[in-house]
């Protein structure tokens, strides 16, 4: 218990803004960097003595450790992730990155170990406590056998398909009791009232990245599993397209009548 309101997310332990001291300013804030000021003109700690020459040490003592390797601090920070499957993914990242470079391996190399290690992490995720996700992980895992060793474009779909999951299981991943502390319940509320907005959204995304390999491997719809995705998928656009079309149909009817 750390008595900040923090929660894990996408890209680690993150602690929730809204709920700090409002004088904090968060600037320029993305993924991999965040700076925090103090707005007010009184200070937050004194300048000095306890406790500001402990937290001042602690702070030197971080920055001297990592300064050289600052992705070690992520590492460092992951071994406290409630589950393997957060701490297997940080080796997923190297590859979502397209961190090639990194190993003396011709591409093809590169590419098959990628895609046994995205699967062996696939494999760790943590069902019983993510229920809801079931079907989405199926899915996922099979759109990544169907497509190991089929080439570049297909690796490109197969990251693409991996972050996606990734993104939607952090959806769930902050509700989960053992991911957050003093997040005050009218937020957590507020994340569950849109996790079916989430999880709608992210089946199409899931969907059309499985049209998008049909193009390159048409083979992939012999997948039950995947072909029901896709046709569902086309179901859904061709419904889309007919509310469009009717909808342009009436405003063009209204204007005509002017």
């Amino acid at each position: 218990m750390i008595y900040l309101p923090h929660y894990w997310y996408r890209y680690g332990d993150q602690v929730h803004r809204s709920s700090m001291p409002s004088p904090l300013i968060w600037r320029h804030e993305n993924p991999q960097n965040t700076r925090v000021d103090w707005g007010h003109k009184e200070k937050l700690l004194p300048t000095r003595g306890y406790p500001y020459d402990l937290i001042d040490q602690l702070i030197s003592e971080i920055i001297e450790k990592y300064k050289d390797n600052d992705y070690a601090i992520v590492s460092e920070v992951y071994k406290y992730a409630p589950f393997e499957f957060q701490r297997k993914f940080l080796d997923v990242r190297k590859i979502l990155h397209g961190r090639a470079n990194a190993f003396n391996w011709d591409h093809e190399s590169y590419q098959q170990v990628s895609e046994k290690i995205i699967l062996n992490t696939l494999n760790s995720f943590p069902k019983k406590d993510f229920m809801q996700l079931s079907n989405s992980h199926e899915l996922v895992y099979n759109f990544i056998q169907e497509l190991q060793g089929q080439g570049k474009k297909t690796f490109r779909l197969i990251q693409k398909m991996c972050t996606s999951f990734w993104f939607l299981f952090c959806y769930h991943l902050r509700l989960h009791e053992n991911a957050r502390e003093n997040i005050p319940n009218e937020t957590v509320g507020h994340w569950y009232s849109e996790l079916d907005i989430q999880n709608g959204r992210y089946r199409k995304i899931f969907a059309d990245i499985i049209l998008e390999a049909y193009e390159i491997f048409p083979d992939i719809l012999k997948n039950d599993l995947i072909k029901d995705e896709y046709q569902w998928r086309i179901s859904d656009r061709k419904e889309v397209k007919e509310i469009i079309d009717e909808f342009v149909g009436l405003f063009s009817d209204f204007n005509h009548s002017e």
